[in-house]
């Protein structure tokens, strides 16, 4: 966010607590500033980095505390982010009003924040590190609340992880290390206690360098203080982990360091021998854990053992029983204990500083990885606004209220969660009592503001992509998105001149959205935008700064969007070769970068470039950042584009399955990038005609967009493509039911464009299509075609498909002539896009032979037939049965040219290929009796012989029992040229003679087809 003038809070240091004298009411203001405005002026004391972000849940909760949840998601297998999020609910605590649960989070997030901010704690390797702040805006209510955002462990908490580790981490020398860190952490405590240690809130990593190592951090220190000697504090009660003496009263901080101790040595007890049995009232022997773990009888016992000491002599018998530990663990181990599990508080050690020198194993070390799912919001800027109202209204502290006031008119003057508007401006300075000398030197010192790009940059270098431009999308707000930000940049520039970071910023906001729009004129306008802000950041940053790059490289995607290819890798090319491939720093942007070149040629349709562009970022992605970085999950999903797209369909599907997969995994199935992914598996299945998997997925992906709230738009088109499986897998009814229903919804719903409109109809007409419905197919057709040939470009994938079906229905309607013209169509504007033969160039080449020989043409159709086989053999398609009949009408059209060679040698390739093709159907014997009939007219006996033999089998076995006059005149055609030709007439041994040569054909063609 944008800072301005500090806002003065009383004490915005002081933790929670009180000191002996002052009675009950602890230490807190009686102040009534905003909790977010008291927030913002600690973190601000602090120099806490505020990140200008919002969160978006992107995995399941890890676990949650009385304060907090935590969500983690992994980035990359090296460093990541995890997000600790305040419950907003009073719910959550019975008993407990709105108010006062606002209160004490807001107090326990302060605690956390002023006990990490430390110089004892922060960094410390056996502390959770915090990173920062940013904000969860709520849908429902607006709220604004703090997230913290930290550098957290891979492997859960402590209790998860030794739930599901395997053997050889659960050794006695690895949970010695274990306790030894948990000590070392808490040692930076010294002057300050944790207040809920808890195997919850001890987290743990594996270092991604070292592999296999093992380390482990404090979390959670919503409950955290720090005091003098005389001062009190208030622990939570995390049952059964509290020491004996809890109550719920204040405690002297000495008193609240030696608890600390105690749940220390609990904690110790349960990691080491929590698989023993632990003896309960009743006689019934249960797990330890499972005293821990349950409220049960063996809890009870539990809780009466730590009272009575009996918990003390438990810790020592095991001590001295457990077979597998050695002397001086023994003795270090009763030394443990001895100091903390004492029934009475003044018996333990005072602090946690001696376990530590008794149990120090030496340094643990180790690297955390989570993902963020955050972008940018302008209603943390309106929250802060609308509390500087509230306060500046506030009459009983004059000055708290015209200090707001001002804030309010430096608001106003330059939009910062409100609308600039100069009137408000001057009115809030009038309430100030300041003047517009004090606002101009206000604005002057903002403009003396240097960016600050350390905090954003650490998420950029993990692969982050602001998912901002979605989230408008998926609200169906992007429109009035891009007026807000117009009018934001507007304010800006009037404030503070082009050149300063915040216009700059601003901008290039603007033409993020812009560029989302996917509309023209609005994406031109984006790389205008783009240009400028690039040409103002190398002059004030230099051409290799991070926020120029930024620049260009959304300048690289508007190109994109636009078809300006060769523009788009020319500035994409400029920002892969300004990362070092020597720094470890650029690793994350270059491969970035490079996935963008992926992208161009995937677009150009420069597909090996693309496969091999793709193949390098997830293989030095692997090897740097880990499996499940952003953009190495991106590449897989780019390469899987690629392989389908060059016509490796079975790759590219299979590719698309696994990557979808693993962003399920990594981001959660709710993460837009997760939806592109499925909608992008959904589409390739749809193309390669993998209906089934298709189904499932526009299913799956129609249900989860409307779970999730998206636009009625992207809704009703994900419904119109999951229509259009269904017909594709027998349903084609209730296909057509929810395509004219779509077309309803879409004809109330102004959000809808022409094009998706047109696009259902299409669906429709493929509905109808699967009914047999042409003829309400055709005109539906005709409509679609023509709405698409007017707007896009010939060789638009949507263009060619209305080409395709129309064509389709045509010929099913028997109109030979222009089925066969829109299908030369189709292969001409299929041609300028690429020369390399493809099945759709093949299928509509079939329906121009096919017309062409319905319509006896065969001028025309034979050289297209020819043509036609030449393409089956490239494609390794000439053994397939419409191989086959293309032969077939290849020989009837020779000789009904009288070419009589070569109708023989067409003839003899008919007969091989029926060899591996079976008895076909009536359309194929009806070919055959054309080819008979042709050939005995060209004088050419013998094939005329073989054919009608053929297809006298083919007819008896196609409709078996059956003789009719067709058959017997057929029988005696044969007996006449079996007679001409001076061979026997006897029709019994002709049946056999043909049944025994079929049979030895076949067999010839399994010995061939045989490895």
């Amino acid at each position: 966010m944008e800072l301005f003038q500090p806002f003065f809070v009383h004490n915005p240091m002081k933790s929670i607590r009180r000191t002996r004298t002052s009675g009950d009411k602890p230490i807190q203001d009686d102040h009534p500033c905003p909790p977010l405005i008291k927030l913002l002026a600690i973190v601000t004391a602090l120099d806490v980095n505020i990140f200008p972000l919002t969160w978006r849940p992107a995995l399941e909760v890890l676990g949650e505390g009385l304060t907090g949840s935590v969500s983690q998601s992994p980035l990359n297998a090296q460093v990541a982010f995890a997000f600790k999020r305040f419950n907003p609910l009073s719910a959550n605590v019975p008993g407990c009003s709105d108010a006062a649960w606002l209160s004490s989070g807001y107090d326990a997030l302060l605690s956390e924040i002023i006990a990490l901010s430390s110089s004892k704690i922060y960094d410390h390797p056996n502390v959770v590190n915090l990173e920062g702040l940013c904000w969860e805006i709520r849908r429902d209510s607006e709220e604004v609340w703090p997230v913290l955002v930290f550098r957290k462990a891979d492997l859960g908490s402590l209790d998860k992880f030794l739930s599901f580790s395997s053997a050889d981490w659960l050794s006695f020398d690895n949970l010695m290390a274990i306790a030894g860190d948990v000590a070392k952490g808490l040692l930076a405590f010294h002057d300050c206690i944790h207040g809920d240690i808890k195997p919850e809130n001890i987290l743990v990593a594996k270092s991604y360098k070292h592999q296999g190592f093992i380390g482990v951090k404090i979390a959670d220190l919503g409950h955290s203080s720090f005091g003098d000697v005389d001062d009190e504090v208030k622990l939570p009660k995390s049952e059964p982990w509290e020491a004996p003496e809890y109550h719920d009263r204040w405690w002297p901080l000495e008193d609240a360091k030696r608890m600390d101790v105690f749940s220390f040595g609990l904690l110790v007890l349960w990691l080491l021998f929590r698989n023993e049995s632990f003896p309960t009232d009743d006689g019934v022997e249960t797990k330890l854990s499972d005293a821990f773990d349950h409220r049960n009888n063996a809890r009870k016992a539990l809780q009466l053992s730590k009272k009575s000491g009996a918990m003390l002599t438990y810790a020592f018998h095991l001590v001295s029983t457990v077979s597998n530990i050695n002397n001086e663990d023994r003795r270090r181990l009763h030394l443990v204990f001895d100091l903390s599990l004492q029934p009475r508080n003044k018996d333990r050690a005072p602090d946690i500083r001696l376990l530590v020198d008794i149990l120090s194993q030496g340094n643990s070390e180790f690297v955390t990885a989570f993902e963020c799912h955050i972008g940018t919001s302008n209603g943390l800027q309106a929250s802060v606004a609308k509390d500087f109202s509230h306060l500046a209204e506030w009459a009983e502290c004059r000055s708290c209220s015209e200090n707001a006031a001002f804030q309010l008119a430096l608001c106003y003057t330059f939009g910062f969660g409100v609308r600039a508007d100069s009137e408000q401006s001057r009115k809030w300075l009038l309430c100030s009592g300041k003047n517009n000398d004090d606002l101009n030197e206000a604005l002057r010192r903002i403009k003396l503001m240097k960016p600050r790009l350390s905090a954003i940059s650490q998420l950029v270098n993990l692969g982050f992509e602001g998912q901002l431009t979605s989230a408008y999308d998926a609200d169906g707000i992007l429109e009035q998105a891009i007026r807000e930000y117009q009018a934001m940049t507007a304010a800006r520039l009037q404030a503070f001149g082009p050149e300063h970071f915040l216009t700059i910023r601003m901008n290039n906001l603007l033409a993020d959205v812009l560029c989302a729009t996917d509309k023209e004129e609005e994406v031109v306008q984006a790389s205008e935008i783009y240009k400028e802000g690039i040409r103002m950041l190398d002059k004030l940053y230099g051409p290799k700064n991070r926020a120029t790059l930024v620049a260009k490289t959304g300048l690289a995607r508007a190109y994109i969007n636009l078809r300006l290819f060769k523009e788009a890798e020319i500035v994409a090319m400029e920002v892969f070769e300004s990362y070092s491939s020597e720094s470890e720093d650029d690793v994350a942007l270059r491969l970035a970068a490079l996935c963008d070149l992926a992208s161009i040629a995937l677009e150009c349709g420069k597909y090996d470039k693309a496969i091999e562009r793709g193949l390098e970022v997830i293989e030095s992605g692997k090897e740097h950042l880990g499996p499940s970085q952003a953009n190495v999950m991106r590449a897989k999903s780019v390469l899987a584009l690629a392989y389908f797209r060059s016509g490796l369909a079975q790759e590219g599907v299979q590719l698309a399955e696994e990557a979808h997969k693993e962003k399920s995994v990594a981001l959660g199935q709710e993460h837009p990038a997760t939806l592109r992914s499925l909608q992008d598996l959904a589409t390739m299945c749809t193309i390669s005609s993998e209906w089934m998997k298709a189904r499932n997925a526009w299913k799956e992906y129609s249900e989860m967009i409307q779970k999730l709230g998206f636009t009625a738009r992207s809704i009703l088109i994900a419904r119109s493509n999951y229509a259009v499986t269904l017909a594709r897998t027998g349903d084609a009814e209730i296909a057509v039911r929810i395509c004219e229903d779509i077309l309803s919804d879409m004809a109330r719903n102004s959000k809808c464009m022409q094009e998706d409109v047109f696009g259902t109809k299409a669906n429709l007409a493929i509905a109808h299509s699967y009914q047999n419905a042409w003829h309400k197919a055709e005109p539906l057709q005709r409509e679609v075609l023509s709405f698409f040939q007017q707007r896009l470009d010939p060789c638009h994938v949507r263009v060619l498909l209305s080409l395709q079906g129309l064509s389709e229905t045509l010929y099913h309607r028997e109109k030979w002539d222009e089925a066969a013209e829109f299908a030369s169509q189709e292969i001409r504007n299929r041609e300028s896009v690429s020369s390399e033969l493809d099945t759709d160039k093949l299928d509509a080449l079939t329906r121009i032979t096919r017309s062409k020989a319905e319509l006896q043409k065969w001028a025309d159709a034979v050289p297209q037939l020819e043509k036609e086989l030449m393409w089956r053999k490239q494609m390794a398609k000439a053994d397939s049965f419409d191989g086959l009949i293309a032969t077939a009408l290849t020989a009837i059209g020779q000789l009904h040219a009288h070419k009589r060679e070569q109708a023989v040698d067409r003839i003899g390739e008919f007969f091989e290929a029926f060899k591996h093709i079976g008895l076909g159907n009536e359309y194929l014997v009806e070919q055959i009796y054309a080819m008979a009939a042709g050939a005995e007219e060209n004088g050419l006996l013998e094939e005329a012989e073989e054919c009608l033999k053929l297809a006298l089998l083919c007819r008896r076995n196609i409709f078996p029992g059956t003789q009719g006059p067709r058959q017997e005149a057929d029988e005696k055609r044969v007996l006449e040229l079996r007679r001409r030709l001076g061979k026997s007439t006897v029709l019994e041994e002709i049946k056999l003679e043909l049944t025994s040569t079929l049979i030895k054909r076949r067999r010839e063609a399994q010995k061939q087809e045989r490895p």
